[in-house]
């Protein structure tokens, strides 16, 4: 029995991702979001929108951190005023402290930035 993943289709203008060259994304462009229960208060991964390797609306399964999950796929996020804007941003629960970034470098001098919970 495989462990389940929710996924939903998120408008891409909710979050940031920190690149100049996707942080204007146009309206009607959706990023696929995976959440760990059905009321998608808990995320787990996020495929931007420009991304073509994440699921689609055909995917029952996916791979990830090497653990397959079966994926059950929720009605679209759609907020059509601006009211609507801010009451899905103020229900969003806030995590603060609860991750910590840490610079690594590889063995060709190549660096990233790693995130990982406390």
């Amino acid at each position: 029995m495989l462990l389940t993943l929710y996924v939903r289709r998120e408008p891409a203008k909710l979050r940031s991702t920190g690149s100049t060259q996707h942080s204007a994304a146009p309206a009607d462009r959706m990023d696929r979001v995976l959440y760990r229960d059905q009321s998608a208060r808990e995320q787990v991964a996020l495929y931007p929108w420009c991304y073509s390797s994440g699921p689609n609306r055909r995917s029952t399964r996916i791979v990830h951190n090497c653990w397959t999950y079966r994926l059950v796929w929720l009605d679209d996020l759609r907020l059509h005023s601006e009211a609507d804007w801010q009451r899905h941003i103020a229900s969003m629960p806030v995590q603060l402290g609860h991750v910590k970034i840490r610079e690594i470098k590889d063995i060709h001098g190549q660096r990233a930035l790693i995130a990982y919970s406390c």
